[in-house]
């Protein structure tokens, strides 16, 4: 395995490379979003990731009791 030294100044270059290749903007400053605000943002979608998950569960599960029984004699 071939051991490389990389310093912060090389993931810094690597990552705006990538924002690069996948047209994103690179912030270049500490932006505009307040910790508060973030934190409700971010608070906000995890309540929606978690209510995604709960509902594929539930459909999962539901599938699961309706394939069984169709299986019983």
């Amino acid at each position: 395995m071939k051991e490389h030294q990389c310093i912060v100044s090389d993931w810094i270059t690597k990552l705006d490379e990538f924002l690069v290749l996948n047209e994103k903007e690179i912030l270049r400053d500490r932006g505009s979003v307040s910790r508060r605000d973030m934190e409700v943002k971010v608070r906000a979608e995890l309540d929606k990731y978690k209510n995604r998950m709960e509902e594929k569960v539930l459909l999962e599960s539901t599938t699961e009791r309706v394939n069984n029984k169709e299986s019983e004699p």
